[in-house]
């Protein structure tokens, strides 16, 4: 027997329903759907990767304790949807003016244990 996922369920199909084609795949609504979570996902790894930066989630992003010396200078849209923005426990001593005119959502944003002047 194959297990088949889906979007958020599953359905175990047998190796003999496969042969004779009685299986139906994710209809194109539901591949659309998994293929915009799959870009998101990616984008957000990108940014992260790029920077030692860690994603709890997709509006929440952790910077903290990578010895940065600058606030990180991110691409048009990386940071569209973040709310939370940890700088924490860096050695970031000037924050510029414009540093996070790419981040129209933040709320939160924590310079804490850096040497800011």
């Amino acid at each position: 027997q194959i297990s088949r996922f889906g979007a958020g369920q599953s359905a175990h199909v047998s190796a003999a329903q496969t042969a004779r084609g009685m299986t139906s795949g994710p209809s194109a609504r539901e591949t659309g759907a998994v293929i915009l979570a799959a870009a998101v996902f990616l984008a957000a790894i990108s940014l992260s990767s790029a920077m030692g930066c860690y994603h709890w989630n997709t509006t929440s992003v952790s910077c903290e304790s990578l010895n940065l010396t600058t606030v990180p200078e991110w691409s048009p849209n990386e940071l569209d949807h973040i709310t939370t923005l940890n700088l924490g426990g860096n050695r970031i001593p000037v924050i510029p003016n414009n540093a996070f005119q790419r981040a129209p959502d933040l709320t939160w944003l924590s310079v804490s244990n850096n040497i800011v002047l």
